[in-house]
């Protein structure tokens, strides 16, 4: 349950829930996050992003949209770093009279940042991703620093 959710996460649910109502009202994309997860998966995917979001601000840095419309981390020195979540696909492959291949959704998250040539990725595993969470934070404050 999202407590006191930061408005591009409430922006997200709205759209979500929108989504879902197939009533065609939607939020722009340059105010929600860019999120490729299951609907399954969507309330995981909102809680960690707004924990995320959270503690990015908490550390002094900002959360928001580059000019590109990617999700971004902006830091104090002029640095930004994109930040993705999506869920893991597995490939399913049917033989009936012709191949068939089908994509699902796994309920595995997978993280990335990325500047530039620099990226890095965290997916669910032994650890949770919501237990990654410092260490994502202090991987982006390095690759920040390195500039």
């Amino acid at each position: 349950m999202l407590k006191k959710p930061v408005a591009i996460v409430t922006a997200t649910e709205k759209h979500w829930i929108n989504k879902a109502l197939n009533d065609g009202i939607y939020e722009p994309k340059s105010k929600v996050l860019d999120l490729n997860v299951s609907v399954d998966s969507v309330n995981r995917a909102l809680l960690f992003m707004d924990a995320f979001i959270k503690l990015i601000e908490y550390r002094g840095h900002k959360f928001g949209k580059s000019e590109d419309g990617f999700d971004t981390v902006f830091f104090s020195n002029g640095i930004e770093i994109k930040v993705d979540l999506r869920e893991a696909l597995k490939r399913i492959t049917a033989n009936g009279l012709r191949e068939t291949t089908e994509y699902v959704f796994t309920g595995d998250f997978i993280f990335r940042v990325s500047r530039e040539s620099d990226k890095k990725e965290w997916r669910d595993g032994r650890i949770s991703l919501e237990d990654n969470l410092a260490i994502i934070t202090a991987k982006l404050e390095l690759m920040a620093m390195e500039e």
